[in-house]
Parts: C-alpha cells; structure tokens; sequence
C-alpha cells in the first residue's frame, strides 16, 4: 500500500506545478507596500508604508529595501530609468542616485490631498492624481497644470504610448443603515482618455459612471483589460470605444491586473490569490495563494511580480510556458524615440510591443564605436535608456531582434 500511496504523491506534484512556479522574495522590510513600477525588464521600484522604498535590479527575483527619510506611507511610485525615481504621498520625492538620497520636491505637499497616482511619458512631462483632479507638467515636476477637473480618487494613469492615455478608477460608497436595518453599496467607476499627448481627455462612455474599476492593462493603444468591484474583466479591442464582458468567476476581492499579451494574464486578489489565464480572460484558474495579502501586481519583462502586506513580494518567471510562441516581427514604422533630441534619457517606442520578446539594443557614435548596450525584454510597449553621461553629438541606436535590425539616429544635445 505504501508504495501506491507514494505514487499517487508524486503524481499529485507533477500534476500541480503552478505552485512551484511562485517564490516568496525576502524584501529586507515588512512594510507594507502600496505601488510597483518596472523602466524596464531589469530595473524596477516599490512604494511602502512609512518612508521604504524597494528597488530591483534584476527583474523582480530580488528588492532592497531604502528608507527615504521622510516618515510618510507612499501611495504611489514611477521611474524614469535606473536611478531616476518618484513616489509621493501628499507631496512628491524624488531621488535621482537610483534611490540613495531623496529630496521633497515641486512643493505639492503645500496643497491638496494626496497624489494617488503618477505616470511620466518623457523624462519632463508627466502627470499626476491630486484632490480628484489630473495634472500636467512639462518640467520634470517643479510646475503643474490642470488638465481634466473629475477623475476617481483611487484612480490609475496608464500610457500604453507616448500620445495614447487612459486614467481608469473609481470607488463604493456604502448608503444605510434603512428601516431594516440593512446597508447596502454603490459602485462608481470611469475611464478618460488622450490621444493627444495628455493636453485633452475625454471620458468613455461605456462604463457610465457604474462601475468600480480596481485595475487595467493596456498592451498597445487599443487593446487593454479593466477589472471592476463586481468580477468582471472588460476587454477592448479599438481603444475604449466598446467592450466586451465576462464574470471572472473570483469571488474574492481583485486588487490588480497584468497581461503579457493579449492571452495570458494574471489577476491579484485581496486575499493572497493569483489567478492566471491563457485564453485571453474568458477562464481563470488559481494558480498560487500567498502567506499574506496582496495589494498590487505587474510584470517586468518575462516575470511577473506582486506585492502586498509586510514587504511580501512573490514572484514568477515565464520563461518556461509557450507565452511567447507568436512573436511578431518589428515593422521599422512602428519603432520612434522620444524625446528627440534628448539629454538626460531617451524612450523606445514599438507598436504593438507586447509580443516582441527579447532584443539588443546598441549605441554608435558617428565613428562606429559602440557606447551602450543592452539586452532588453520588449514585452512592455517602451524602453528607456541612461544616456545622461553620454557626450552631445549624433548617434545610432541599433535593435537587433529575431535576425533583422532597425537603425535609429539620435541626438544627444548639450
């Protein structure tokens, strides 16, 4: 009987390998973490709770911890690149030694509520959820403009290209107790959109004001994913205009969601569970539940990580599933960099990157001589480079992918 018991164990663990997929990660901290943002498909930041912020230099498999000095819980954070990083509670950090030193910048803690959200499309051109309303600002954050006057306070700013915008939120309000003694609850949700850079928005009709959106991910400028309050995963294929709709079947509470490309994605819920699919949304299966709550989720090249309570971070490599089986060519037309001419850094953008897999980008000066390199993981839909310590002068940036290479030029200015 042993031996049959024995074997059934052992079928059992080759019958189950999503949990070995996952790995819990030591952060060095136990706080709480609130916000995660990858530049690239090595380098990414983590925004916690009283003044830590978490770094990875390698995808994800391993943070360090960085107190920044100053004694508030961050409710958001974004890289420019490498050293380069913003969070910001009421007011805004940032750091510019790749998180060794901070400083209070821009004086927003002077006004308003708290910054719930920050995205930058350029190195000086970003934007921020401040008090309910979007702001812009054209200076690396020292100044801020008012851009869209209504947006949800737990909203989200996603730009899946460099002129292509959306802000997805929303919130419950709870309305009792009534004569019996019962409460009840209202979800209200939106999402805004640009296709102008951020100068104007517009709200899409579909979701009306009804419904709590917890989370999104856009591929490219037209397709995305929104989950709401009600789990259900909404899907859009031209840009906002009109959506498609299925019931999760998660009956926990969905906290964050991240697609690799247009089929595979994962879900993170309250509760510690990751729910993974492979047919695009329309069926999800739980594929790992965590030692503690889950807060946010999102993906690094071929990895993807979540965060949550106490420094948890759990982490998983796709490299071993046939995600990547359909990788399209590059079309030339669909690569542009911006800004250009440039100083500090400059952003790679590809068209409908999200299934482009790993490249090699190099940078020639005029006599051929190769000043920076990397190998890059292309799966999100742009990629900066440091050229900050770089001369002024003509270049060539080169991207070697799948046997064919895309030339650039590009201008580093004084």
């Amino acid at each position: 009987m042993k031996p049959i018991i024995l074997l059934l164990a052992l079928l059992c663990i080759a019958w189950s390998p999503s949990y070995a997929q996952w790995t819990e990660i030591e952060t060095g901290t136990n706080r709480d973490i609130s916000d995660i943002h990858f530049v690239d498909s090595q380098n990414g930041f983590m925004s916690c709770s009283f003044g830590e912020i978490l770094k990875s230099t390698n995808g994800g498999a391993d943070w360090q911890a960085f107190d920044t000095g100053f004694m508030v819980s961050f409710f958001s954070i974004f890289g420019i690149d490498k050293d380069t990083v913003y969070t910001a509670r009421r007011s805004l950090y940032k750091s510019t030694n790749s998180c060794e030193s901070w400083e209070d910048y821009g004086g927003l803690g002077e006004w308003g509520a708290a910054i719930l959200d920050m995205n930058f499309i350029t190195p000086k051109t970003g934007f921020i959820i401040k008090s309910g309303k979007l702001y812009k600002t054209y200076d690396s954050g020292h100044n801020w403009d008012e851009v869209y006057d209504h947006v949800y306070s737990n909203g989200n700013i996603i730009f899946p290209g460099r002129d292509t915008g959306y802000v997805v939120g929303g919130g419950e309000q709870v309305y009792g107790p009534n004569d019996n003694d019962e409460y009840y609850y209202e979800s209200f949700g939106s999402v805004i959109k640009t296709t102008d850079g951020g100068e104007n928005w517009e709200k899409l009709e579909y979701f009306g004001d009804t419904m709590n959106i917890v989370g999104a991910s856009f591929l490219d400028n037209n397709f995305g994913y929104a989950i709401t309050s009600n789990n259900f995963i909404h899907k859009t294929e031209n840009g906002g205009l009109t959506w498609t709709s299925v019931n999760t079947g998660i009956t926990g509470n969905l906290r964050g969601v991240t697609f690799v490309n247009r089929d595979f994605g994962f879900i993170a819920e309250y509760h510690g569970e990751i729910y993974v699919t492979n047919d695009g949304g329309l069926n999800w299966t739980k594929e790992y539940t965590a030692s503690d709550q889950l807060y946010v989720i999102g993906k690094s090249g071929t990895n993807i990580v979540a965060g949550g309570n106490s420094g948890l971070v759990c982490f998983r490599s796709i490299d071993d599933t046939n995600v990547f089986a359909d990788i399209k060519k590059i079309n030339p037309l669909d690569v542009s960099i911006f800004p250009n001419p440039a100083r500090e850094g400059i952003f790679l953008q590809i068209q409908n990157g999200d299934k482009i897999g790993t490249c090699t980008l190099s940078l020639r000066n005029v006599h051929g001589q190769e000043v920076l390199t990397n190998n890059a993981v292309l799966l999100d839909n742009r990629y900066s480079l440091d050229i900050s310590k770089l001369e002024s002068g003509i270049y060539f940036l080169t991207l070697l992918h799948d046997n064919e290479r895309i030339v650039k030029k590009v201008i580093i200015q004084e």
